[in-house]
């Protein structure tokens, strides 16, 4: 394997002289940083980088922390992640863990790897569920956010988290506008002249689901619909979202829509619909919120709320590498969220449509 001392070698400088083109760290003349490029160029080499992050303290390295690989908003907030740390000079290293105890192994598996910075995205109770009541997990998630500060505290490792609000001062926080999405879409089918809405949604009933619950709730009596208000709960999956569903439907509770809390809810129900020979959105429509890919790929395309996921992890690594150079925002960041008019939805009037 080439190393510094073969490039020096065949550069006809010292390994010193060599260290400092590789890093950028010191004088050099064009001539000499010519040569040493050139023997780099021929001898193939490639620096070692824990090495150079030695020299330079830093590694150009931001860790990524999240809890359900199969999340599809997850996939897309990577997906921005990766974008702006590839257009920033930043290598990423992701860390996927299932429960408490492999988040917080995880979490320090991250830190040993001398990173610059670290991105959390949100620690799911369901991925640390494992068999335990909802208030357990949901308790198993809150600690492991006191573990995350306590880290931090005891370090001095800029951190961002993504839309959960961990109560501290040492992070930055990046969030999807999940109220906002909420009302955008039960007024679309308020607006469209539904009345009978129920809503499908998560049996944690904390946090986001809490506040899109919330925003279901406001936004019907508002309209004179409190007598309509039906709220359903289920696990956050296609599966169970399918058995509500279907369940609801071969015991006569029919509505005219159902607002579901998020888009993998959304497509549970639909296949619930379809398996009762019911038509979506003659029959029944259905609205989702979150604008994952697969509402568009599946028959009818699912009508939702996009919440903008790729952008969420753009800005997060932004402020991540604000925070790493010193420029931190300390305030939080909302993406805003937009409609998505697809086919699952029947708008029964054209007045007062979102």
């Amino acid at each position: 394997m080439v190393n510094i001392k073969d490039v020096a070698k065949k550069a006809g400088v010292s390994m010193m002289t060599v260290s400092r083109v590789i890093n950028d760290n010191g004088a050099v003349s064009a001539e000499t940083r010519k040569k040493v490029e050139q023997a780099v160029k021929d001898l193939d080499y490639i620096p070692n980088q824990i090495a150079k992050s030695l020299v330079n303290a830093s590694s150009r390295t931001v860790g990524v922390l999240f809890s359900n690989i199969f999340n599809p908003v997850y996939s897309s907030i990577i997906s921005g992640i990766e974008s702006r740390a590839h257009e920033s000079g930043y290598n990423i290293i992701i860390s996927n863990a299932t429960d408490y105890q492999s988040s917080v192994q995880a979490l320090n598996m991250l830190v040993s790897k001398m990173i610059d910075g670290l991105i959390i995205l949100p620690v799911e109770p369901k991925g640390m569920n494992n068999g335990l009541s909802s208030k357990h997990a949901l308790g198993e998630m809150w600690q492991f956010y006191e573990d995350l500060k306590n880290l931090l505290a005891r370090r001095n490792l800029p951190c961002v988290v993504i839309d959960i609000d961990i109560n501290s001062d040492l992070v930055e926080y990046v969030c999807h506008d999940y109220t906002k999405a909420a009302r955008i879409g039960i007024q679309y089918l308020i607006g469209a002249g539904f009345r009978k809405i129920f809503q499908i949604n998560s049996e944690l009933k904390e946090g986001l689901w809490k506040d899109r619950q919330d925003v279901y709730e406001k936004e019907m009596r508002a309209a004179g619909l409190e007598s309509e208000i039906r709220v359903e709960y289920c696990a956050n999956s296609t599966e169970d979202s399918f058995d509500l569903v279907r369940r609801l439907l071969e015991n006569g509770d029919v509505p005219e829509a159902f607002y579901c809390a998020n888009d993998i809810l959304a497509i549970g129900a639909m296949q619930a619909i379809h398996s009762c020979s019911m038509s979506i959105p003659k029959d029944i429509s259905v609205m989702g919120n979150d604008g994952i890919y697969v509402g568009e790929m599946i028959i009818p395309a699912l009508t939702t709320v996009d919440i903008d996921s790729l952008k969420v992890g753009e800005r997060a690594m932004e402020a991540c590498h604000n925070f790493i150079e010193g420029r931190r925002t300390k305030h939080k960041i909302l993406i805003e969220p937009r409609l998505l008019r697809r086919k699952s939805v029947t708008e029964k009037t054209q007045g007062n449509i979102v």
